[in-house]
């Protein structure tokens, strides 16, 4: 049975415990490391973690790795791969999993990069939620690096629908490219007005480059090394 997740970044990350409805994502976002297997072949989008799962840990069902978790610390929803990617349309593991923490009133981060949560019975649920959304959201330049995920725009309009009933609702800007950093601050105005509460700068995807080149054969972004 699969039970949220200990992060292994859990000596340093102040909320460890990951949970995902789905493994592999459609959003085939170009500089990802979910999309891509290591030939560079889409990844097909498989099950995970149920909503029969998330009850289990909510009455106290803990591992091994996850005894210390005596309280109810919040979920990571959405960590390595995105709940509201288009098949959660058909397959709805992501509803179900919300329906399950609105009656239990249990906390929970979901992080996406898709406007879904604030349509129809998704936003519905969620009204009753004890959560905090982040939207991963750089900069309108980013819409073609990531075809498959909701436009910018969508996004931004979605944090104002989700803002009024989300404990806080937060811009993650990951990956940060560089190049584009002055137009993600132009854009913070416009996030604010939305109803964004802070913006969440992580530098994970800022790799060392190693050697010259511009991708991991995984698909991780890495910036060049410059000629000398």
């Amino acid at each position: 049975m699969a039970l949220p997740k200990t992060s292994l970044a859990v000596n340093r990350c102040a909320f460890p415990i990951n949970f995902d409805t789905y493994k592999g994502c459609e959003h085939q976002c170009k500089y990802c490391f979910a999309n891509l297997a290591p030939n560079g072949e889409r990844v097909n989008v498989k099950f995970d973690s149920t909503a029969k799962d998330l009850t289990n840990w909510i009455a106290g069902s803990r591992g091994a790795t996850e005894s210390w978790c005596d309280w109810n610390i919040p979920i990571c929803i959405g960590r390595n791969s995105d709940p509201f990617q288009p098949i959660e349309r058909k397959e709805k593991r992501t509803l179900a999993c919300l329906k399950v923490l609105a009656k239990s009133g249990y906390p929970f981060i979901i992080t996406t990069k898709n406007a879904m949560c604030a349509e129809g019975e998704w936003l519905e649920v969620l009204k009753d939620c004890n959560f905090v959304m982040q939207f991963s959201m750089l900069c309108p330049d980013m819409d073609k690096l990531e075809r498959g995920a909701s436009s910018y725009e969508e996004r931004l309009a979605a944090i104002s629908k989700i803002a009024p009933y989300a404990r806080r609702v937060v811009a993650r800007w990951q990956p940060l490219f560089l190049e584009l950093a002055p137009k993600a601050m132009r854009e913070i105005p416009r996030l604010k007005e939305a109803g964004a509460y802070a913006v969440l700068c992580e530098c994970a995807f800022l790799k060392k480059p190693l050697g010259k080149c511009n991708v991991y054969t995984n698909g991780q972004f890495l910036y060049p090394v410059a000629d000398k």
